[in-house]
């Protein structure tokens, strides 16, 4: 057996109850676990921030889609099957959680959307320190749902976690240059700074 089948027993199988299901269904759930977070997020950097908060929330949303359809396209390429698509997939399978909705599941969307808003978080507001770690925290119970259910292996969702790292991370980076630029440009354009020809 694969490390990726035997980690997968392990939590889909072995840490299997009633409780469990309910947990990581509500950390893998879009409608109540990521988007009242988001909302969370929006209410509390628009009432820190103001505009430039909301501004800066719907670069977050665009960063995250772009992780999100990356992640659409990287599955397409790679076209590995998901652990829940049947029994051959993976014979430890639940009968309540085979999926139908979609057979690829290189890499983990779940894992990639989580850990790009992360790390754009943290690298573009450094000071938000509850932030980081809640958001980190909220990063590894969404992955670690996604295997519990068997809607991915481990392998799928440690891939979506780098690629989502490294999205979060240069997207940042983009954000910090381009907002060092717009402030450099300001700054010429101060009457008492600009060159006189």
């Amino acid at each position: 057996m694969t490390p990726d089948n035997l980690i997968l027993t392990w939590f889909h199988v072995d840490m299997a109850s009633a409780f469990s299901d309910m947990l990581f269904r509500w950390f893998s759930s879009k409608y109540y676990f990521s988007f009242p977070i988001l909302l969370t997020l929006l209410l509390y950097v628009a009432q820190k921030q103001g505009w430039r908060g909301v501004f800066w929330w719907f670069s977050l949303i665009l960063v995250i889609g772009l992780g999100d359809q990356l992640g659409n396209q990287l599955k397409e390429l790679f076209s590995e099957v998901r652990p829940c698509t049947s029994h051959e997939a993976f014979q430890g399978l639940r009968a309540d959680d085979i999926c139908n909705y979609s057979t690829k599941g290189m890499p983990s969307n779940h894992a990639i959307n989580f850990f790009t808003a992360t790390l754009f978080v943290i690298l573009t507001r450094p000071q938000w320190h509850v932030w980081h770690s809640f958001l980190l925290i909220c990063s590894i119970l969404a992955g670690l749902s996604r295997i519990y259910l068997a809607k991915h292996f481990p392998s799928q969702v440690i891939a979506g976690s780098f690629i989502g790292t490294y999205i979060g991370t240069l997207t940042a980076l983009f954000y910090h240059h381009r907002k060092w630029s717009s402030t450099l440009l300001h700054i010429k354009n101060i009457p008492i700074l600009r060159k006189e020809p």
